[in-house]
C-alpha cells in the first residue's frame, strides 16, 4: 500500500512537470509490479488491563530465560521488540530503578540474513524508563551479569528471528491469549491508559514523538472495557 501511494504521488507530480514543459513524457504512467504484501504480524490479540497481564505473567513463569525476558520487557515496559533485543545488562540499573533505551537490534536483510545494531526508531525513542514493581518482580536479574540481557546459548545477542521462533514454540498449544511479541507493547499501552495513567506519560514511555500515535495505534479496548467505561459514567436520572 505504501508503494502504491508513493507511485500515485509521483505520477501526479510528474504530470505537472509534463504540463509545464519540463518533461516530454511521464515515466510514472508505465505499469510497475508492486512488491508482494508483507506478512501481517498483528493478530489483533491484546491484553487490555493489568489483571490480564498479571495472569499472563504468572502462567509463563516456566518460559526459557530469553523468552521470559522478552515477555516481561514487553508487557511491563512497553518496549518494541528490537529495543528488547538491544538491551545490555548495563542498561538496567537496579540501584536507580531505571532502564535506558539507546538502540535497536534488527534483522539487517530478510534476503541475506544477518543482524545489526541501529539507532532507535526516532530520537524520542532514546529514553530512560522507571522500572515498575511488576517488572522488578518478574524480570530475571543476574547482579554480576554483563553483555546482552537477552542472550543466545553462546551468550551473544539473540537474533530477532531466533527470539520469535523460541516464543512461538513456547506458546504453541498453550491455553493462553496468543499475544504476539509486537502486541505486548499494545497491551502495555492499553492497560496503562485503562488504569488512569496520563496519556502524555504513556506516550513518553512508548517513545512516541506524536501523542496521537499512542491513541491511533496502541490503544485497543475490547467490548467489556467499553461496558466498564459506561458503568463509570454518572448518568443523570432527571426527568424520571
Amino acid at each position: 500500500s505504501v508503494g502504491r501511494k508513493a507511485h500515485g504521488l509521483l505520477r501526479t507530480i510528474l504530470n505537472e512537470a509534463v504540463g509545464d514543459g519540463f518533461l516530454q513524457y511521464n515515466p510514472a504512467t508505465a505499469r510497475y509490479a508492486m512488491p508482494p504484501k508483507g506478512r501481517r504480524r498483528d493478530n489483533g490479540v491484546v491484553l487490555t488491563d493489568w489483571k490480564q497481564i498479571q495472569r499472563f505473567l504468572k502462567a509463563t513463569k516456566d518460559a526459557p530465560r530469553p523468552v521470559r525476558r522478552l515477555i516481561v520487557s514487553g508487557l511491563c515496559l512497553g518496549l518494541r521488540p528490537e529495543e528488547r533485543y538491544a538491551l545490555d545488562y548495563e542498561d538496567l540499573d537496579l540501584k536507580s530503578g531505571t532502564v535506558t533505551i539507546k538502540g535497536a537490534y534488527v534483522t539487517a536483510s530478510s534476503k541475506h540474513g544477518g543482524n545489526q545494531m541501529k539507532a532507535t526508531k526516532t530520537k524520542g525513542s532514546q529514553r530512560v524508563l522507571p522500572m515498575s514493581a511488576l517488572f522488578i518482580e518478574n524480570a530475571i536479574f543476574d547482579c554480576d551479569g554483563e553483555g546482552p540481557w537477552i542472550a543466545n546459548e553462546e551468550g551473544g545477542r539473540m537474533s530477532p528471528s531466533t527470539g520469535r521462533h523460541m516464543y512461538s514454540r513456547y506458546m504453541a498449544g498453550k491455553d493462553l491469549p496468543q499475544v504476539t511479541l509486537e502486541n505486548m507493547r499494545h497491551s502495555f499501552a492499553t492497560a496503562c491508559l485503562h488504569a488512569g495513567m496520563n496519556v502524555e506519560d504513556v506516550s513518553k514511555m512508548l517513545g512516541h514523538s506524536d501523542i496521537n500515535t499512542t491513541f491511533r495505534r496502541y490503544v485497543k479496548p475490547d467490548l467489556e472495557d467499553m461496558r466498564v467505561a459506561f458503568r463509570k459514567i454518572p448518568w443523570s436520572h432527571e426527568g424520571e
